[in-house]
């Protein structure tokens, strides 16, 4: 059996499954939807994570997260992610691979502005706050990676030394950093983080 036959039978029994059949069998390319929609499709309350943290949402199927192989196995990703006004967008996605990196966590491109010292802060603060929702031990995260998320990478507003600083700086005694760019700032910048935080 192929590993997308073992997700989509994983999904087929996960707790979102509704969602999965919901979206195998939508028509369009796009679907706007709320989260109060969401639940009565689900037929149970969304977890407060999805409500306070961006990862949650996240396009990412590697770790095992049942409501993102929900969408990803169908084929689908979400954009635009407004936790404030509890709105988001799936977009069908042609020939989607289900061992793809984790995509971002919400739709930026449409950024018209470029992002500040506390973008990059809020965003690493949500990354850490998930996986200890997780119970991980350490987080891993990549500058270009995290520049994503917040909008503006790779243009027009890149502003990569400023995300590396916003990384530097929450970096602790026990974290680790697992590859440095030559000149310290770069998208290659990669720092475990331990967990949970002191």
């Amino acid at each position: 059996m192929s590993r997308h036959s073992l997700m989509v039978d994983a999904v087929k029994r996960g707790k979102y499954s509704k969602l999965f059949e919901y979206l195998i069998a939508r028509q369009g390319d796009e679907w706007s939807t709320n989260f109060q929609e969401l639940e009565a499709l689900l037929g149970f309350a969304l977890p407060n994570s999805a409500r306070i943290y961006r990862p949650w949402w996240a396009n990412d199927n590697r770790n095992g997260h049942s409501q993102s192989m929900a969408w990803t196995v169908a084929g689908w990703k979400t954009t635009a992610v407004d936790l404030n006004n509890e709105t988001l967008t799936f977009r069908k996605v042609k020939d989607m691979d289900v061992t793809a990196p984790a995509k971002p966590i919400s739709d930026t491109s449409n950024r018209s502005v470029a992002p500040k010292m506390d973008d990059f802060r809020e965003e690493l603060k949500a990354h850490l706050m998930w996986g200890k929702l997780q119970q991980m031990s350490s987080v891993v995260i990549k500058a270009g990676d995290l520049h994503r998320s917040v909008g503006g990478y790779p243009t027009p507003f890149n502003r990569m030394t400023m995300c590396c600083n916003a990384m530097y700086q929450e970096q602790r005694g026990e974290d680790r950093v697992i590859e440095r760019p030559n000149k310290g700032y770069g998208a290659t910048l990669t720092i475990e983080y331990q967990l949970p935080r002191g």
